[in-house]
């Protein structure tokens, strides 16, 4: 395991959500996983990675090194002012990340329908 110490310090602060042993699973599950899961992604479909640009949980530096060694050929973007929940925090603009991601691989006039259905 190798949660700095910081990390988890942040992660139970008495404002955050979570106690230790949930900090610490979902910190191994996100970082570890199965051994399949250090490789690179095979997939080479569009992909977008969505990090929370002040997530206490996984960090930005974190979601860039996982980027970079599994999913290098995966468009990245942080939502801005949002912590780790962006689809709850920050609504539109994640719908809006979404929508750019799709909207070249699906056509506009899907894009316009599915955000006219929020």
């Amino acid at each position: 395991r190798t949660l700095p110490g910081a990390l988890l310090g942040r992660s139970v602060a008495a404002d955050q959500l979570m106690g230790v042993a949930a900090v610490r699973g979902y910190y191994d599950a996100f970082t570890t996983g199965t051994p399949e899961g250090y490789a690179a992604c095979l997939f080479d479909g569009p992909t977008l990675v969505l990090g929370a640009a002040d997530d206490p949980v996984i960090p930005q530096d974190l979601v860039q090194a996982i980027h970079a060694a599994r999913f290098a050929h995966a468009q990245l973007a942080f939502i801005e002012g949002s912590g780790h929940w962006p689809q709850q925090e920050q609504v539109a603009r994640t719908a809006a990340a979404l929508r750019a991601s799709v909207a070249p691989h699906f056509g506009q006039a899907q894009a316009s329908a599915a955000a006219a259905s929020e």
